[in-house]
């Protein structure tokens, strides 16, 4: 059985099989008629073929409105003209050379809501014209690089016209139509069509230069068409999770996904996905697009992305208007684009939470205000097992208190174990070196990796970190009281001492070198550590005296208080 649903045709349409669909332009077109309202296929899947036969029919129909968003060469000659009128969801450079003609109308709406006007009614389409790849055995065509819009309208109105293209791609997603929604199409065989920009010149270059210094790894893209945008991708190729939020994918977007998968290839796929409020949904979206992934974690996240467009409900119009507008959630301001509302309208995560096939942990507030936790039984409810539900009482939508933030990523790794091939510990794995990097968040955050082991590094906030790590000279005492405490340990074994636990508390300071009377410098100031051990055990007072002497022989102590050397070079290029 399809899984498709059936939509009534016009019951004056029957023919029905592949050689009677198959006609002309022109007699493709004469299904048009009077007052109908046409809807025109959308960017580089512009139906030219179609929309040049309907402009050159010997008698068009009177009264007949295309509606379109993005479209290319949508009217014929130079100047273009058109013999109807064109309602417009944006003007394109096509569109704007037939503004003069009184013939076009704008509609200033939020481009993810042209769906939902369009299958309740309210927007009808009698006619689509669209340009699909041929179809496939399961009876359905990919609508190929342009979805946006068209899919609802080739599926809601009464009659749909095709330019059947074997150029066209086939595109993955909730990209198809049922080919029996064709009630006639015309065989095409041309190339995809383009948009082409001039290369940069040293001025774009320059400018894109310095754009790419400013996106860090991890940051969201959205990328519009011409000359800098592209320039800039051809510079982050070196970044890493990146990820593309736009309206258009443009050819650099695609090397940069290529170079993203090259990545994939050469280190590892993510085996785990996690996304809170919005982006829970996503990774919901995405899941099937990562068979790597495992498992699936939700963090606040809304069963339908459209709740979010509530939140700011009295600024859609202006998104849609402007293009851009800073919006204020939980107390803090986001900017939202009209893209982004654009990727709200195509989703549809029932279906994709119901054909998950991962583990799935959700999180979620009873008290959240932003998005309610009906939500969370609705992704619960629609989700196979293996899933778990686990409550954040009194915590906010945004997770503001750290202790909730903590214990969510805590739940998370012993969770995780559990759907996770995490390998086991190897002696031979650990790397001789420790390395240091910056993570980028804050401005002194770093990541310590040493062998399989991983750990952050920080600053206080009162100095301007973020507090969520011990600071260097943290793991310098850190260093010092855990050899001090092996060494203890060892001594103790070797010599059959009744050591039941040592705990040493460190610290440090700055003293003034004339304090200090065993130190040589009597000049300026020195660091001093303090460190007092705890022997605990049924130790007489020899014992305990000779384990203090043996503190001082740990191997970390004996390099802090000895002469050091150290090198420093520039090491290029590693990653």
């Amino acid at each position: 059985m399809s899984a498709w649903p059936r939509y009534r045709h016009d019951e004056t349409v029957t023919s029905t099989s592949y050689a009677d669909r198959s006609v002309s332009p022109a007699d493709a077109v004469a299904l048009v008629r009077p007052g109908d309202r046409v809807f025109v296929g959308s960017a580089c899947a512009t139906p030219r073929t179609l929309v040049e036969a309907l402009e050159q029919l010997d008698r068009p129909p009177e009264g007949v409105e295309l509606v379109h968003f993005l479209t290319d060469r949508i009217g014929v000659g130079d100047p273009p003209s058109s013999n109807y009128r064109h309602r417009v969801f944006y003007v394109g450079r096509d569109v704007e050379a037939l503004v003069e003609s009184g013939l076009v109308e704008y509609v200033p709406v939020s481009l993810p809501d042209v769906p939902e006007l369009i299958r309740n009614g309210r927007l009808p389409v009698d006619v689509a014209l669209v340009q699909v790849a041929p179809p496939d055995s399961d009876g359905t065509s990919s609508l190929g690089i342009s979805v946006d819009v068209t899919q609802a309208a080739a599926l809601a109105a009464r009659r749909v016209i095709a330019e059947v293209n074997p150029s066209m791609p086939r595109t993955r997603g909730d990209s198809r139509i049922p080919f029996d929604r064709i009630d006639r199409f015309v065989e095409v065989d041309t190339p995809v069509i383009e948009y082409l920009h001039e290369p940069a010149d040293d001025v774009a270059e320059q400018i894109a230069r310095y754009v790419a210094r400013l996106i860090d790894d991890r940051s969201t893209l959205q990328v519009g068409l011409g000359r800098v945008p592209n320039q800039m991708l051809a510079h982050l190729t070196n970044r890493h999770d990146l990820a593309i939020h736009s309206d258009v994918i443009t050819e650099p977007v695609a090397d940069l996904v290529a170079a993203a998968g090259a990545l994939r290839d050469a280190r590892r796929a993510p085996a785990i996905l996690i996304g809170h409020s919005l982006g829970g949904a996503a990774v919901l979206a995405a899941a099937a697009d990562v068979p790597e992934a495992r498992a699936v974690v939700t963090i606040a996240a809304p069963s339908d992305p459209a709740h979010v467009t509530g939140l700011f409900r009295d600024r859609l119009a202006d998104i849609a208007q402007q293009g851009e507008v800073e919006v204020s959630l939980e107390g803090r301001r986001f900017r939202i684009r009209r893209a982004f509302l654009d990727d709200v309208a195509e989703q549809n995560l029932r279906e994709k939470i119901a054909r998950l096939h991962k583990a799935l942990l959700i999180f979620h507030s009873p008290t959240d205000s932003r998005v309610g936790i009906e939500n969370a039984s609705r992704i619960f409810e629609a989700a196979k097992h293996p899933k778990s539900f686990v409550s954040l009482a009194d915590a906010d939508h945004l997770l503001s208190r750290a202790s909730d933030a903590s214990y969510v990523a805590k739940v998370i790794a012993a969770w995780a174990e559990r759907y996770l091939d995490l390998p086991e510990p190897q002696p031979d794995m650990a790397d001789a070196d420790v390395i240091v990097s910056e993570t980028r968040r804050g401005r002194f955050q770093q990541e310590v990796r040493v062998g399989h082991h991983r750990l952050l590094a920080d600053e206080p906030a009162g100095v301007g970190g973020l507090d969520s790590g011990p600071s260097p000279y943290d793991l310098l005492l850190a260093s010092l009281g855990a050899c001090t405490s092996m060494t203890l340990r060892l001594y103790a074994e070797r010599k059959s001492l009744p050591l039941d636990r040592v705990t040493v508390r460190l610290s440090h300071s700055k003293v003034h070198a004339a304090d200090c009377e065993s130190c040589e410098t009597k000049d300026g100031m020195l660091d001093r550590i303090e460190r007092a051990i705890t022997l605990e055990g049924e130790l007489d007072d020899v014992q305990r005296g000779r384990l203090l002497e043996i503190a001082d022989k740990c191997p970390v102590h004996r390099t802090l208080s000895s002469e050091i050397e150290i090198k420093t070079r520039e090491q290029r290029d590693r990653k």
